[in-house]
């Protein structure tokens, strides 16, 4: 997964907190799709590469923004964007199925970097819960 490395800086910007300085690559569990954007790349075994200034809000919600959620949100909001414009909602079913993988990709993601059982289970619980609307299909 991902190293503990200071790949980003925090800005100040009315929607984003941090923006990427260098490249960096997580694996995801979505597999199967090669889909290049201008601030990152998803490759189909699943290897998402950020690219040096994406931009990400952190972890939405009630959270403590540090280095063991930083990358998560990084990865999630990269996989939330694929979904919202449809690069991997062309069906319900699609949509169900990598909006639960980007989650879970997240869960991963807050282990690998060292966040604590009890907290990373409430924040995959919350972006379960409540990212639904964040991920879907808009124009």
């Amino acid at each position: 997964m991902i190293h503990i490395d200071r790949h980003y800086e925090e800005i100040e910007h009315l929607v984003y907190k941090y923006r990427s300085i260098m490249p960096f690559s997580t694996m995801t569990r979505i597999k199967g799709y090669e889909i290049k954007h201008a601030y990152f790349t998803l490759y189909p075994g699943g290897t998402l590469v950020i690219a040096k200034g994406y931009s990400c809000d952190g972890a939405s919600g009630p959270t403590m923004d540090d280095d063991s959620n930083i990358h998560a949100g990084f990865a999630h909001d990269a996989l939330y964007q694929l979904l919202r414009i449809g690069k991997l909602s062309q069906t319900d079913s699609d949509f169900n199925r990598n909006r639960k993988l980007a989650d879970l990709t997240f869960l991963d993601q807050l282990k690998a970097d060292g966040m604590g059982w009890f907290r990373r289970w409430y924040y995959y619980k919350a972006v379960r819960w409540f990212g639904k609307a964040h991920a879907m299909h808009r124009n």
